[in-house]
C-alpha cells in the first residue's frame, strides 16, 4: 500500500439562475481542514478563479459535462492523523468562497 492521499475538489453543477449570473466565475475559494481542537489552525489550498478564466471549471456548467477543480493531492492520511486533524474517525471541512 502507499500513501493515501486526501483530494479537496469542488464542481459547479447547473441552476435554474445560471442565466442571471455573471460568467466565468470569478470569486476566490478556500477549501480545507479545520482542526477539531484548535480552529485557528488549518490546512488550506485556495482558488482564485479570476485568475482561471478561461478553466472549464469556471464557465457555465452544461448538464453533460461537470468539471472539479482543486487540490487532487491536498495531503496524505497519515499527516492528518499525526497533526490531530482526524477526531473520531472524522474531518472538519470547510469551502469559503469571496468576492
Amino acid at each position: 500500500f502507499g500513501q493515501r492521499c486526501l483530494a479537496l475538489l469542488m464542481a459547479i453543477y447547473p441552476g435554474v439562475n445560471d442565466s442571471k449570473l455573471e460568467w466565468p466565475f470569478s470569486k476566490s475559494c478556500t477549501l480545507g481542514v479545520i482542526h477539531p481542537k484548535d480552529k485557528a489552525k488549518r490546512k488550506i489550498h485556495k482558488v482564485d478563479a479570476s485568475e482561471c478564466s478561461n478553466n472549464p471549471s469556471f464557465q457555465m456548467p452544461k448538464r453533460s459535462c461537470i468539471f472539479f477543480f482543486g487540490d487532487s493531492n491536498f495531503t496524505t492520511t497519515n499527516e492528518l492523523e499525526w497533526e490531530g486533524f482526524v477526531h473520531a474517525d472524522s474531518l472538519h471541512l470547510f469551502l469559503q468562497v469571496e468576492p
